[in-house]
């Protein structure tokens, strides 16, 4: 069947090719002593050195040779660009040799001498040779190391590296010192299937390591056509093959026609038998002209078509089709777009959502699933799908077999169920299965952690909805244990990762195929989790998308509810422990939320939540001990707030320099960071608690492009409502002063800042904070403690005590006994941060830290003085997260003792309040009490009054707290129902209880 294109253009190429083309051939003894980057075609990226010398270690023959590596442990690669991406490479077979001697192994990351393929800025990596962190070299054919023997190399010796790379058929041949390994080898990288056909080229060799330190000396390279003669390489077939990819509307013609072509045959090429309303364009690939005629000589592999368009002084008929999407499936019409012209053959194809069932078509004739149509008139399409019928269905398994069937006869409604047990190299591939909104399907363990799962064991979904995995032990050896394509509405809960993962591992990877056009990765959930220890590199969890035509990430997922713990020890780059998006995503949005969880000594990376999208939410978190910060690092518009940052002091050493724990690092614009809570936080630089480093580029004119890997300068961002405490820096402004681009159009405001022994701002460059406005903040230092580098007018900032006071009670009390994990500095009563931000108030901030409504007008810093409204959120530990996690406003404090609920007088004595003041337990008469109750007995409503600060503990007559509070003044309370209470008052350092009756 004849293919159409749009504007009927097929698009193929023939690969240019000349015998004896030499890239390079070079000792560099010709090259000038100094820098090699520039000379000839190299050209260095990233980090390192790349330098001529005379030094004897360096040089295998004659008098020069190279020296590349870095003394630290960074970044680096160095690359001989012989092709631009523009430009046709090298095809057919391409010959390689280079001399190698590594005199330091990167004990980091593994050193990688790769050739690339750069057609049409695709970058597909051809032959490969690896030299591992432990000194082993390796050849890979695509994905799968072959190690070359021992006895062929020496680390710390010069090796000869070489290849024979086949282009027409992406397989090489690979020889250590001479000697051939393994046979032939495929090319490291899959070709995708929207390149033309047969673009397969040569355009640079790359030597590179993503980290680590690295010491190289390289010699004699050579690149080029010319047969390698003392290797003994298979030699060159002489065959070709001319591929014609005919056109509707015309017909290609060769003189002479045969299946194979021995090289330097002539063959004539011709257009003919045009059809009535078309006209020949040109010809298509690697043919260029307009002659209905030429001749070539065969000397590669040659695909080729030719461009057949409308007539516009004589057009055919045109029609339009318009296409409705049933519910419960999804049309799909070939080619997308018009126009349609009368006698086109259009494809329309159906794929029936999960539950449902293709009927039959609306619009034009056919049952199959498939049907192509000539066109002759307009068309309005659309299908009829049967939704089936489904209940819940329960499928007990207790082995790898019995999983298996389970998976493959799943239906909407499902319940299977695993038994106690060890399920070892369990699970597999799933594919277009699943259950709807209202028959989900769940996979889950009899008894939570009761059903483990080991060794290979890992869930690979494609096209999958409504299921859950709940319950399971995790401790395998994997490069991704799930692993979501195309799927949306998957949950995976209540579940514990242990050691997981191997050498590079993503545990959790959610996205789509990585050359769609379109994303349809949406709505997953990962939540009530344990994630214990990873030890190799490679992001926990990562949200992707889709990377063909406009790349789109993944969305509207979920991350709550999970604790992540122990993710170490430090690299230099990709051991995130959440990854939103990645740089060429990061001009769509994700709408990914990730809340409520708890991170605690996550280590592995600068960014602990890596945020590589844009419109996302991290809110409510505890990141407890964790060297590293959240990273707004590409994408614009999300939203940091709720989350409690606490260093606790800690500190490490990674690549001899001290890191620290960190809090909000930001790049990009329009985001919002409010209501959070930084206290003893170690950072410093990339760490502060408020990084606003300078960018490398702007945010106008961004494109989809190399320029998305940039450092975008921070750009109307608002850090406002926040509470910092004592951190070893608060504020930093300015780094890296060579990117040159300082934050534009930023409000700081109505923060509190208490700080007793550091500098509050650092500005890394004069001038940085220009676009920085500073308003209604209190910034209160002490001891030897300075506002830094700014200084402050009294509208941007005052240096006056906010009167906090460091409690664990969640509602401010200083005898409360509902409890949080930890003490945090919360506003006192007296506190002049209490309705402060009058001038700069945020509709968008409608709660506090703790999920408290404000008041009147919002107070300053992160936490509402509200002494009524419930408290929802807060500091989390383990009990609020994992499999066995109880809700935050639940069992967060302890019943009162019966001491502590008398219904008189307390024991006369001496006590401590929480600040460790000494409190007098005694008898008062109520005449002399400085806190009255009128009414009481009461209805409902009753009024305490004060004659000085107070604290207000409330409990039932069981001796559960009901309400805490303070007053200076008056304040009313409402019970919660009729019954007899017992109102605990603390005041001027005396305590004692009131019976209070409601009816």
């Amino acid at each position: 069947m004849k293919t159409r294109l749009l504007n009927l253009l097929v698009c193929l190429l023939v690969t240019q090719f000349a015998y004896a083309q030499t890239v390079i051939s070079t000792s560099f003894d010709d090259y000038t002593l100094g820098g090699l980057e520039g000379q000839d075609a190299w050209e260095m990226h990233e980090g390192g050195i790349a330098n001529v010398v005379t030094t004897p270690a360096y040089i295998r023959t004659g008098s020069q040779g190279v020296q590349f590596g870095t003394p630290t442990e960074s970044e680096i690669a160095l690359e001989h660009l012989s092709y631009d991406p523009e430009v046709t490479g090298l095809g057919s077979t391409v010959y390689i040799d280079c001399w190698i001697k590594v005199l330091t192994v990167n004990t980091v990351e593994p050193i990688i001498i790769s050739g690339y393929d750069l057609f049409g800025g695709s970058s597909k990596r051809t032959f490969m040779f690896e030299i591992s962190t432990s000194g082993i070299l390796n050849a890979y054919s695509s994905w799968s190391k072959i190690a070359v023997p021992s006895e062929s190399y020496t680390m710390g010796e010069w090796m000869r590296l070489s290849v024979s790379a086949n282009y027409a058929t992406a397989t090489y041949e690979a020889a250590v010192n001479g000697n051939i390994i393994d046979g032939t080898l495929d090319f490291r990288e899959n070709y995708s299937t929207n390149r033309e056909p047969d673009t397969k080229e040569y355009h640079s060799l790359r030597i590179y390591s993503e980290g680590g330190i690295t010491d190289i000396a390289l010699d004699y390279i050579y690149v080029g056509t010319d047969v390698i003669t003392d290797i003994a390489f298979t030699a060159p077939s002489i065959e070709r093959t001319i591929t014609v990819t005919q056109p509707e509307n015309a017909t290609i013609t060769l003189s002479p026609d045969q299946e194979i072509y021995e090289v330097g045959t002539e063959v004539t090429v011709a257009i003919t038998e045009v059809a009535d309303h078309y006209v020949f364009e040109k010809w298509t690939g690697g043919f260029s002209g307009s002659s209905t005629s030429f001749m070539f000589t065969v000397d590669n592999n040659v695909s080729f078509g030719a461009s057949i368009i409308v007539d516009d002084t004589d057009p055919p008929a045109e029609y339009t089709i318009d296409i409705t999407q049933p519910p419960g499936g999804t049309i799909t019409v070939s080619p997308a777009e018009g126009p349609y012209y009368v006698g086109d053959e259009i494809t329309f194809s159906i794929v029936p959502a999960i539950g449902y069932e293709f009927t039959s078509w609306s619009g034009i004739t056919g049952n199959s699933d498939e049907e192509v149509i000539t066109i002759d008139q307009d068309l309005t399409v659309s299908a009829v799908m049967t939704p089936g019928t489904f209940s819940e269905r329960i499928v007990n398994v207790a082995n790898n077999s019995q999983l298996e069937d389970a998976i493959d006869d799943m239906l909407p409604g499902d319940r299977i169920i695993l038994a106690n047990g060890t399920y070892d190299g369990a699970g597999g591939s799933i594919k277009n299965l699943g259950g709807t909104a209202d028959y989900p399907v769940s996979i889950e363990a009899a008894n939570i952690g009761e059903a483990k799962f080991t060794g290979s064991s890992y869930f690979s979904l494609t096209n999958c909805a409504y299921i859950t995995f709940k319950g399971f032990d995790f401790d395998v050896e994997v490069y991704t244990l799930f692993k979501l394509t195309g799927c949306n509405n998957i949950r995976i809960s209540q579940n514990v990762f242990k050691n997981t993962g191997d050498d590079g591992s993503k545990l959790i990877l959610i996205g789509d195929i990585w050359e769609a056009t379109s994303c349809n990765s949406h709505h997953n959930r990962v939540d009530h989790n344990l994630f214990d220890g990873k030890d190799d590199s490679g992001a926990w969890l990562v949200i992707d998308g889709s990377h063909g035509g406009t790349p789109q990430v993944s969305q509207y997922d979920r991350i709550d509810h999970n604790h992540f713990r122990n993710n170490g020890p430090r690299v230099t780059n990709e051991k995130e422990t959440i990854r939103i998006g990645m740089s060429d995503l990061s001009l769509s949005s994700a709408f990914c939320t990730v809340e409520n969880n708890l991170f605690e000594a996550c280590d592995g990376d600068p960014e602990i939540i890596s945020v590589k999208s844009g419109q996302n939410y991290i809110r409510n978190n505890t990141f407890l001990k964790s060297l590293g910060t959240v990273s707004l690092r590409h994408g614009d518009g999300s939203e940091v707030s709720g989350n409690y940052f606490l260093g606790q002091g800690k500190t490490a050493i990674f690549e001899e320099n001290t890191i620290g724990c960190g809090g909000v690092r930001v790049y990009g614009k329009d985001h919002k960071i409010f209501n959070n809570y930084f206290e003893g936080l170690t950072g410093s630089l990339w760490d502060a608690a408020c990084t606003l480093t300078q960018g490398d580029a702007t945010n106008s004119n961004v494109t989809n492009s190399s320029d998305l890997t940039k450092h975008y300068l921070v750009e109307n961002l608002e850090f406002t409502h926040n509470t910092l405490v004592n951190n070893a820096s608060d504020i930093e402004i300015g780094y890296r002063t060579d990117w040159g681009k300082p934050p534009v159009n930023c409000l700081i405001a109505n923060n509190i800042i208490v700080q007793d022994t550091n500098p509050v701002t650092t500005l890394h460059e004069a001038g940085a904070a220009d676009g920085v406005t500073f308003a209604d903040n209190i910034i209160y230092t002490t001891g030897d403690a300075t506002w830094g580098d700014l200084t402050f007018t009294a509208s941007e900032a005052a240096n006056v005590n906010p009167l906090l006071a460091s409690s664990d009670c969640r509602a401010s009390a200083a005898n409360c006994p509902a409890t949080v994990p930890y003490a945090t500095y919360k506003l006192t009563s007296l506190s002049p941060a209490i309705d402060a931000s009058v001038t700069n108030t945020m509709s968008y901030i409608t709660t506090d830290s703790e999920g408290q409504a404000t008041e009147t007008t919002r107070d300053l810093g992160a936490d509402e003085y509200n002494s009524t409204d419930p408290i929802t959120n807060g500091l989390m530990d383990a009990t609020h997260v994992g499999p066995d996690a109880i809700d935050y406003t639940e069992g967060d404090g302890r019943v009162a003792t019966e001491e502590e609920v008398e219904t008189e007088e307390e024991t006369e004595g001496e006590g401590e309040n929480e600040e460790g003041e000494t409190i007098t337990i005694t008898t008062v008469d109520p005449s002399e009490r400085t806190v009255q109750v009128y009414p009481n007995p009461f209805t409902r409503t009753t009024k305490f009054e004060a004659t000085e600060e107070a604290y207000i503990t409330i409990y039932s007559i069981s001796g559960h707290q009901v309400a805490t509070f303070r007053t200076i003044n008056e304040v009313e309370w409402t019970a919660p129902k009729q019954g007899v209470y017992i109102a605990h008052v603390l005041a001027n350092k005396v305590k004692y209880t009131i019976k209070l009756v409601a009816n």
